[in-house]
């Protein structure tokens, strides 16, 4: 009777033991996942990924404590841009200010597209 109530205590060990050490692996796969689209500002051209400064370590423990707070990946790279301006994302979230970026030269290739058409074929016939 004691060893069964030990092997069962071992059982439960190990199964508590996997979840915790789990948990922690995923937890790290998104703090990581999130740190990349961090950039280090100690660093030149380096996310807090990749770098190993001081400045990085602090925040992917301020990325750890977002998450455990229950906060999504966009109120993440919300707080870290009001902190510290956009320039602290690599990849910047897309915005109606920056919309005109993108359409003004695609607005010109169609144009420079449309142009060449009708001399091409103004030309041909």
């Amino acid at each position: 009777m004691v060893k069964i109530r030990f092997l069962s205590l071992i059982l439960c060990i190990c199964f508590y033991a996997s979840t915790v050490f789990s948990v922690a692996y995923v937890e790290q796969d998104e703090i990581n996942r999130i740190s990349k689209n961090l950039k280090c500002l100690v660093c030149e051209n380096q996310s807090v990924a990749e770098s190993q400064s001081d400045f990085a370590n602090y925040m992917r423990e301020e990325v750890a404590q977002y998450l455990d707070k229950g906060y999504s990946d966009r109120e993440i790279y919300a707080a870290f841009s009001t902190r510290y301006g956009e320039e602290i994302l690599l990849n910047p979230l897309p915005q109606k200010k920056t919309f005109a970026l993108w359409l003004v030269p695609l607005s010109f290739g169609i144009i420079f597209l449309m142009a060449y058409g009708c001399l091409f074929f103004r030309k041909r016939f």
